[in-house]
């Protein structure tokens, strides 16, 4: 690293020059104060773990880890989802980003993280894989372009189970949580503070959430976003669905829910991240889903004494949503 460069953690003071950073280089995703704020400061799961590079006074790279309650194997870890990884322009090629996850890697990958994930773009995936990162999978992207073909009328209810719009989740979904804990080997926790925190509090985030319950108990979850790509094009998004084993009525239920919303929305396109061996494959599939490849991957870094990467970049043992990102 060049000797006029040091390298040091963030500071509560540093938000503005860390703000200004982020603005210049992906001023097409603007990160506002309070977006800021809720992302870095109000995680439920807990504080981060921010590098910055710094030349005299300024703040010229960035790199961050958003802990995480995970599920692995059912039982409750803490891993780390690196995001907002960054140099500024003028300061590119010089290796900073290269001693920025050295140092990280030492923090995170320990007996405490056993597993580390993260969504690299285009540009930053060849840097993570460089420095010992391993490419899981490809991102498992479902598309629907028929949704009127497939859509079912949706009575917003099948035997005893009813689906409700709800602006927060209460604390029941907690035991909800639990019951699907053992589901999937891994899994980021579905908390109701953290539920609440990604779907019902991210500033600007225009969610519409759905509960399924039988009687008074959840049975299934449901976020969906309309995205205005552009003025001719209307995207939904699938950003995530869990229900309990073997609801299979209840997943139709909320496959049916999405199409009707897409309808309503006059989307041009359903999309949603699904594996082929994802027990709800089967079922979605009736629904007319169809693969997508992108060249986009979920990225990991696992302690092989505690977690087999060959498990950890299987895409059937994950229950990966695009709420999981910090781009949705």
């Amino acid at each position: 690293m060049p000797n006029l460069i040091r390298m040091r953690k963030w500071r509560p003071q540093d938000k503005q020059s860390i703000l200004r950073l982020i603005n210049l280089v992906q001023p097409h995703i603007k990160m506002s104060e309070t977006r800021w704020e809720w992302q870095y400061i109000r995680n439920p799961d807990g504080r981060p773990e921010v590098w910055l590079a710094e030349d005299g006074e300024k703040i010229i790279a960035h790199y961050a880890a958003i802990p995480h309650d995970l599920s692995i194997s059912g039982q409750a870890r803490i891993g780390y989802m690196v995001q907002d990884v960054m140099t500024h322009p003028d300061y590119r090629e010089r290796g900073i980003y290269n001693q920025m996850s050295i140092e990280a890697t030492k923090v995170l990958c320990n007996q405490k993280h056993p597993l580390n994930y993260t969504f690299p773009n285009e540009y930053s995936l060849h840097a993570f894989l460089r420095n010992g990162w391993v490419k899981a999978f490809r991102i498992p992207l479902l598309i629907n372009t028929r949704i009127g073909t497939y859509s079912r009328e949706c009575h917003n209810a099948v035997g005893n189970v009813h689906l409700t719009q709800v602006s927060s989740f209460e604390k029941d979904a907690d035991e909800f949580a639990l019951q699907i804990k053992g589901i999937f080997k891994f899994a980021i926790s579905r908390s109701s503070g953290y539920l609440n925190w990604r779907y019902a509090e991210k500033p600007g985030g225009q969610y519409t959430l759905y509960i399924a319950r039988e009687k008074k108990e959840i049975v299934g979850i449901l976020v969906l976003k309309k995205f205005i790509e552009s003025r001719d094009f209307i995207k939904t998004h699938i950003i995530d669905l869990l229900v309990l084993p073997g609801a299979d009525d209840i997943l139709r239920l909320l496959y049916s829910k999405a199409l009707d919303f897409s309808i309503q929305q006059n989307s041009d396109e359903l999309s949603y991240w699904l594996p082929d061996y994802h027990p709800y494959f089967q079922i979605c599939q009736e629904f007319g889903f169809e693969k997508r490849e992108v060249e986009r991957y979920f990225v990991v870094f696992a302690r092989e004494s505690a977690i087999s990467l060959g498990e950890a970049s299987n895409p059937g043992n994950w229950h990966l949503a695009m709420g999981d990102s910090d781009v949705y």
